[in-house]
């Protein structure tokens, strides 16, 4: 065993501090597929109720902006021509595709690309503007709806005693 100069211990901690300090080799880039697997697994371990509708709405953004394209290649650009694109397509009914249904697409996207930057995926996410949407329809009870909503708050007196003066104040103009 021949011992150690200061030289040779030297070189050998330079050596140490040059690989400790260098930046780790490129990764993979991630791709859209890969990112959306990641982020089901992730939904499904917090717990979340509404897992399947994401699932169908991850296969859309797969269909629509390509599965295997790299998470870094998803532009602000491309996510608008993705938007465009939606809004003139056909739903299930025959319909055209809402900008409340594109907006909910766009929304999980943002959180995906959120966790990828989290992640260390991407730099930063690209801007993503949400449509306006219609206001809701505003409807009023009929006053025989009104009769009904009472009598079924009476019938759940014992168990709710608070539901009928509740909803009567909730009635009254």
């Amino acid at each position: 065993m021949s011992a150690w100069s200061r030289r040779d211990a030297e070189e050998v901690l330079a050596k140490r501090l040059l690989e400790r300090d260098a930046p780790p080799p490129p990764a993979k880039p991630k791709t859209l597929g890969g990112l959306v697997t990641e982020y089901l697994d992730y939904k499904r371990a917090k717990g979340k109720r509404s897992i399947r509708q994401d699932e169908q709405i991850s296969e859309k953004l797969k269909r629509g902006l390509g599965a295997e394209t790299s998470v870094t290649e998803i532009t602000a650009q491309r996510i608008a021509q993705y938007d465009r694109d939606r809004v003139t397509q056909t739903s299930r009914l025959g319909r055209l595709v809402t900008a409340s249904t594109v907006n909910r697409e766009l929304a999980i996207l943002r959180h995906m690309l959120r966790l990828a930057e989290e992640w260390g995926y991407i730099a930063k996410v690209p801007k993503i503007r949400l449509s306006k949407e219609p206001e809701g329809r505003l409807r009023f009870l009929s006053e025989d709806e009104i009769e009904r909503l009472l009598v079924a708050c009476e019938d759940r007196r014992r168990k709710s005693p608070y539901l009928l003066p509740i909803v009567t104040i909730a009635l009254s103009p």
